[in-house]
């Protein structure tokens, strides 16, 4: 696997000092060096690196990359040609950097793009290619000893590319156009908490399946001071969809989610918790942190933490294959009347495709009348629209995803260019008029009040609630 290049070191050393230089102080005669940052005012160097580094690595890698991954797909490959698998696994890896070579090595060879993330605690990966290539991955990983305890080898007569595999992999139509590149890297954590010591047990402790789950959303429905469903993905991915009735942490990144614990763990002990992700990975790290954090006071009822086994990729398609034998008049048991799914929107998705939902053919209700279909997010600039598209702002550094329907896009944001709020707007067009590109020395006012929002430890409710207007 190769190592940075110099060009690349270059680019982070770079992406650093710009985002260190836009947070600085101007000083007079009687005042040492001034870094202002999340509200908050640091007086040396090391202090306010320590905290880039540990609260800004998001916008520290777009900055450095010149951009982020690409949220739109514009491609004429036939999808039924190609497959994307989605899958993880936490075990321990004797030697995560020959592991990651021997990736490295086999995915270019067959011309696979996508993520792989590797280290002692296990693998987690995302991957694209031609029908042909990704059978042959999925062979040679199956195989693999990492692997070897999920029974997934095709030598194995009980799987085959069956339910087994299907379900561990996670396979859906998309080219390899999705990913821009192919990414293989070795890192410390797979799923980044930033807790020291916690580990994540092997195994299916607190895991339901898809249909215990609906079963537990029904009650949780009819019994609401018993339950919490917690959505433990970022706030721009349950913003688009998520589960009626769930709380959604108004977090950027998976390492604030214990610090939203913290802030309310009282409203859930004693509490049945039932946690989801996009197809499982932070939902095992997040339960085993809840496990740890939740039902050790004193006198507190014990808290059930539980979640839903193979994330909302799975979920969407265990509720795909229910309506398709309840619709079918041989295969249905009395009943005509297709379920309501007890899921809202899309699920989204972390490549260029953008998300995946039950209703591929288009925007709009199931005939049956299951919402799962309807649009629950609304366009940020006008605040009328539904809308579930994201798109880049157009900021320098700052790529936060913004909802902008088309008719705002051709009216208020004609030369292409979107913004998140009238701070990005502003830095950017008067930048444009001084023909320079202008480093940002305040934060967007979006993500100000996101991270006010965060540290006040209020929710987002599954409920769907008009926006209000961004920008006029």
């Amino acid at each position: 696997m190769p190592k940075p290049s110099a060009r690349e070191r270059a680019a982070k050393r770079q992406a650093i000092n710009t985002f260190l230089e836009a947070r600085h102080q101007s000083n007079d005669a009687s005042e040492a060096g001034r870094w202002v940052c999340c509200g908050k005012v640091y007086v040396t160097l090391e202090s306010v690196s320590r905290h880039v580094h540990s609260q800004h690595q998001i916008e520290l890698d777009e900055m450095r990359e010149g951009s982020s991954d690409p949220v739109t797909l514009t491609c004429a490959c036939d999808p039924t040609f190609s497959t994307v698998i989605l899958f993880y696994k936490y075990v321990p890896v004797s030697d995560p950097l020959l592991f990651a070579a021997h990736h490295h090595d086999l995915c270019t060879r067959l011309g696979l793009t996508g993520k792989i993330r590797i280290a002692a605690e296990g693998i987690n990966a995302t991957l694209a290619g031609i029908n042909p290539s990704i059978a042959s991955y999925v062979d040679w990983i199956s195989r693999h000893p990492v692997l070897a305890a999920g029974r997934l080898s095709a030598e194995d007569p009980d799987t085959a590319f069956t339910r087994r595999r299907h379900l561990f992999f996670k396979p859906s139509s998309g080219c390899a156009h999705v990913f821009p590149s192919l990414s293989v890297r070795v890192v410390d954590e797979i799923c980044p908490l930033g807790v020291p010591g916690l580990r994540v047990k092997e195994g299916a402790d607190g895991k339901v399946s898809p249909a215990e789950f609906f079963g537990l959303l029904k009650k949780a429905r009819e019994n609401p001071g018993e339950y919490v469903c917690l959505d433990t993905r970022n706030y721009y991915e349950s913003r688009i969809g998520r589960f009626d009735g769930a709380l959604c942490p108004p977090i950027r990144r998976f390492g604030a989610f214990p610090d939203f614990v913290e802030r309310n763990r009282a409203a859930w002990e004693g509490k049945t918790v039932l946690a989801y992700c996009t197809g499982g990975i932070r939902c095992e790290k997040a339960t085993a942190y809840l496990r740890q954090s939740l039902s050790h006071t004193e006198g507190a009822l014990r808290t059930k933490i539980l979640m839903l086994d193979g994330g909302i990729h799975n979920y969407l398609e265990w509720v795909k294959e229910q309506q398709q034998l309840q619709s079918d008049p041989v295969s249905a048991t009395g009943s005509s009347a297709i379920i309501d799914s007890l899921w809202r929107g899309r699920n989204y998705i972390f490549d260029a495709r953008q998300s995946l939902g039950l209703d591929e053919k288009g925007k709009g209700e199931w005939e049956n009348g299951d919402d799962a279909g309807v649009i629950i997010s609304w366009c940020q600039i006008c605040a009328v629209t539904r809308e579930d598209r994201y798109t880049k702002c157009a900021g320098a550094s700052c790529h936060l995803l913004v909802l902008c329907c088309d008719e705002c896009r051709a009216g208020r944001y004609a030369d292409g260019k979107v913004f998140c709020c009238e701070v990005c707007e502003r830095w950017e067009r008067e930048g444009e008029e001084q023909g320079v590109i202008r480093a940002r020395k305040e934060m967007c006012r979006c993500e100000r009040e996101r991270k006010e929002e965060e540290r006040r430890g209020m929710v987002r409710t599954g409920v769907e609630v008009e926006m209000e207007a961004l920008g006029g």
